[in-house]
């Protein structure tokens, strides 16, 4: 299967890239990932949503919401332990040693 190499930025709002970039100073952690395709397309439809959300200004609850479940997906593929303990963390799940 193959795997795509992503960047989750976590901060103020969250975000998906394919390379470090300048923006990234903006960000509190740059998590890498490498997801299967479809969990790719799954997580980028997610943070295009929290994109939208925060936008608009809608209910702090619903971002942190969809927050939480970015988290939860991209936890499984964290490349570095630290990051996944991190995400699960972040996501409200604990993961079982």
């Amino acid at each position: 299967m193959p795997l795509i190499q992503k960047l989750l930025l976590v901060g103020q709002r969250i975000a998906l890239t394919s390379s470090r970039m300048e923006e990234e100073r903006i960000f509190q952690r740059a998590v890498p990932l490498l997801l299967p395709i479809e969990k790719f397309w799954d997580l980028d439809k997610m943070v295009q949503e929290a994109d939208y959300l925060l936008a608009n200004e809608n209910s702090p609850a619903d971002l942190k919401t969809l927050y939480k479940k970015i988290y939860q997906l991209a936890a499984p593929y964290a490349a570095k332990e630290n990051d996944r303990r991190w995400l699960y963390k972040k996501s409200g799940l604990s993961i079982v040693d």
